[in-house]
């Protein structure tokens, strides 16, 4: 095991890249639905379509700060489940914010 290395060049673009593939997957997975239920609650498309964007910026940043924000030293095995874990709890965290948005300003059925 490697102790206390410095991460080089490639090792920034691997958990960079990891991250944005993350990021890139859940953000197509969700646009659609997430628009139509923002073109619901907004009103009109146009605040939807802004909205959804936003949401998008978000699942992408903040996974990104998380990941490059976390020490990661070790063995490339250790280094790349490191990557993989902390991009997919910043994804969640983000999912998670963005949920809680959308579920506060839903309207409740009495």
């Amino acid at each position: 095991m490697l102790a206390h290395q410095e991460m080089s060049l490639v090792d920034v673009g691997m958990v960079i890249g990891l991250t944005v593939l993350l990021s890139s997957a859940v953000t197509m997975l969700l646009w659609r639905p997430l628009n139509t239920l923002l073109t619901g609650i907004c009103g009109t498309g146009d605040r939807a379509h802004f909205w959804t964007v936003y949401s998008t910026l978000f699942l992408f940043l903040l996974p990104m700060l998380v990941v490059t924000a976390t020490p990661i030293d070790g063995d490339i095995g250790r280094f790349v489940r490191l990557s993989i874990f902390f991009a997919a709890f910043g994804v969640s965290v983000a999912l998670v914010a963005v949920g809680y948005a959308i579920w506060s300003r839903m309207p409740r059925q009495a």
